[in-house]
């Protein structure tokens, strides 16, 4: 069963059920049933004539063309709410997710400039020590220079004893 045949069979019960009531309402106010006093205990006797109740209208089993609903405006309106909805829906995740990749981003900037700053200080160190190698360098030379430069003082001492 169809949600249009679960609505169309209780809107018939609903119909039903008022047509019931608004014939009791009718038949309540159409008569007054006369009261009698009894004894003088203090009951009040009504007497009803024709209490039997109308019979329901019977509503039909099947709506005829005329009478089935169009439900095309609905389900327009509906898709429209429902396209609404998705489209918030959309903006919501893409903010959302657009927040996340500025956290994310901002994170790497400051690891990438934590490793700047640790490269930069990494190649003065580096800078500093090339130049005291070059330093010795230069101070090895100039004394290999000397030294190749100088001739013994004393060849003797120098002779090695054999024994």
């Amino acid at each position: 069963m169809s949600i249009r045949d679960e609505i169309r069979a209780l809107c018939a019960e609903h119909d039903k059920l008022m047509a019931e009531d608004a014939w009791m309402a009718d038949r309540a106010a159409r008569t007054v049933p006369p009261v009698q006093k009894s004894d003088g205990d203090g009951l009040v006797y009504r007497t009803h004539e024709n209490n039997a109740p109308a019979p329901a209208p019977q509503p039909a089993d099947a709506p005829s063309e005329s009478e089935q609903t169009d439900w095309s405006r609905w389900e327009k309106w509906l898709r429209g709410h429902l396209d609404i909805e998705r489209e918030e829906m959309l903006a919501g995740i893409a903010k959302a997710v657009m927040i996340l990749i500025h956290r994310e981003r901002d994170s790497f900037e400051r690891k990438i400039a934590e490793l700047r700053a640790e490269n930069i200080e990494l190649k003065g160190l580096l800078t500093d020590a090339l130049n005291r190698f070059a330093k010795i360098n230069d101070a090895t030379r100039g004394l290999t220079d000397e030294i190749a430069g100088r001739k013994p003082r004393n060849a003797r001492r120098r002779s090695v004893i054999r024994p």
